[in-house]
């Protein structure tokens, strides 16, 4: 079954408020259980969404506005088995996202996350996923 955040409004409009509140202190949403690999901004804030390994959906990369919000896809990989990799380092004090291809282990796109700012993406993201 396909779910779309519409399903549960007030949750979701609840949660919002308090993103925005402390958008200052957030470096990222990290999400699951969506049958996706993706990253997505929401205004400047990054969601890396990690769930792809069983039942993968057959989305498409977004560029809209929804509820006021600037919704931008920066990476996507519509069909195959993903999972990330979250690695954090104290000195000097980051966090970086690989999106790994299940099948082979291989990543297949790096972004660096930084508090309060979009994601930038490795070059590996821009090379052709095989």
């Amino acid at each position: 079954k396909s779910h779309r955040w519409q399903e549960k409004p007030e949750f979701q409009t609840q949660l919002r408020v308090l993103i925005k509140k402390y958008r200052h202190k957030i470096t990222a949403l990290l999400l699951g259980h969506d049958h996706l690999a993706t990253l997505v901004h929401f205004d400047d804030l990054p969601a890396v969404v990690s769930g792809a390994t069983h039942n993968q959906r057959n989305d498409k990369p977004v560029k809209n506005v929804q509820d006021g919000v600037n919704v931008q896809t920066a990476w996507y990989f519509p069909t195959g088995p993903y999972w990330v990799r979250l690695e954090l380092t104290a000195r000097p004090p980051t966090s970086r996202v690989h999106f790994i291809n299940a099948t082979n282990d291989q990543i297949s796109c790096t972004a660096t996350l930084a508090k309060g700012a979009r994601a930038l993406l490795d070059q590996n993201c821009f090379d052709k996923i095989n």
